[in-house]
């Protein structure tokens, strides 16, 4: 029985999974708790108090499902927010004596490889997604495969959707000038990666944000994955972005966290897909926290192949 926790920077989530002899793993829990680590860090540079509470408590609560599981290892990771928090330490200590869950920061370039080990688990083994765009509160990993899954260049871009919201003050309606703005900002990190790749393959687009789109604009599907098409993104978008926030959760049915962001996260996947100049996401139902449990899970593996 293994434990996961991925502590980002819009939401905290935890898993519970049982891993056979195998290597097959079974999902037994979830549990989300909205606190938003991201909130004041993008522009002031901490965590506040009140938002370490928050975390402590969550984190107390996942305490509670791991024991109630009775799970012998977990893995416990921090992204963005906590890693660009200059009172980090104190924020992991307090989590730590509340708890007794430890809580470790990891880098960009390693929450990239956890997400695309889940990730091309979705795909067809001969056919791995050329891209995988992971967005978050904090950052979009970006990670370029070869035919073989095999990783060719990747990096980390400071356009999450919390930090974008805090940064231009974006959480309401997002004018038609501040679209073209963010559009243009997008743009310009992109190009400063690298030139834009010449795309002939899928590009699977991970996290919250693009699951919620996937609903807003329902398409055929991909390797039995959903999908979000280019087109359909660009007319409801229209629409989204002048949505206050309260009309968002009216008209999609979200949280208020997730109708706060999902704009955002539209002029994000908007522009990169200009960039990619591709007519279609791949959506896989994989993340951070599942590429937590399948390295856990194989390391748990090679450790009996080596006994």
């Amino acid at each position: 029985m293994i434990g996961a926790v991925d502590a980002g920077s819009n939401a905290i989530r935890a898993t519970v999974a049982k891993v056979s002899a195998n290597g097959r793993i079974e999902v037994l829990a979830r549990k989300r708790a909205a606190v938003r680590l991201g909130h004041q860090v993008f522009t002031e540079g901490h965590i506040p108090p009140t938002r370490a509470t928050e975390a402590a408590e969550a984190f107390g609560k996942f305490g509670k499902l791991f024991r109630k599981y009775d799970v012998s290892e977990y893995r416990a990771v921090a992204t963005s927010a906590v890693r660009n928090a200059s009172n980090r330490r104190s924020v992991l200590s307090k989590i730590r004596r509340t708890s007794g869950l430890q809580l470790t920061t990891i880098s960009g370039s390693e929450e990239a490889r956890l997400v695309r080990g889940a990730v091309l688990q979705n795909f067809p083994k001969k056919r791995p997604p050329q891209l995988i765009a992971d967005l978050g509160g904090g950052s979009l990993e970006l990670s370029l495969l070869d035919k073989n899954g095999e990783l060719i260049d990747s990096t980390c871009l400071p356009v999450g959707t919390v930090r974008v919201m805090e940064d231009w003050g974006l959480s309401g309606r997002i004018s038609t000038s501040s679209y073209k703005e963010l559009r243009r900002d997008v743009r310009d990190r992109l190009d400063a990666w690298r030139p834009a790749p010449r795309i002939t393959g899928d590009v699977a687009l991970c996290g919250g944000n693009a699951r919620a789109w996937t609903r807003i604009t329902p398409s055929s599907s991909r390797h039995g994955l959903a999908t979000i098409n280019a087109c359909d993104l660009k007319k409801e978008l229209r629409q989204t972005r002048r949505m206050g926030v309260t009309e968002r959760k009216e008209t999609y049915g979200v949280r208020t966290d997730r109708a706060e962001v999902m704009a955002i996260a539209g002029v994000v996947f908007r522009s990169l897909s200009a960039w990619l100049d591709v007519s279609r996401f791949v959506v896989p139902s994989a993340g951070l926290l599942d590429g937590v449990v399948l390295d856990m899970a194989a390391q748990r593996q090679q450790l009996q192949i080596s006994a």
